[in-house]
């Protein structure tokens, strides 16, 4: 199977195309964490651990 990708050529169309890809991966994390069978406290307390390493890894 091949598949044909266009990429975005222009700064705004690469803005866009990171928006929506880091607005699909953050829908991702959530609807993983809510399949969770453990508590809305743990649960919490995972989406503050993610917030976290997110926030270590852009500096």
């Amino acid at each position: 199977m091949k598949i044909i990708m266009h990429y975005p050529d222009t700064d705004e169309g690469k803005k866009e195309l990171a928006c929506q890809v880091s607005h699909i991966h953050g829908k991702t994390v959530l609807s993983f964490l809510c399949s969770l069978s453990c508590s809305l406290e743990q649960k919490l307390l995972l989406l503050d651990q993610i917030k976290e390493a997110v926030s270590k890894a852009e500096h």
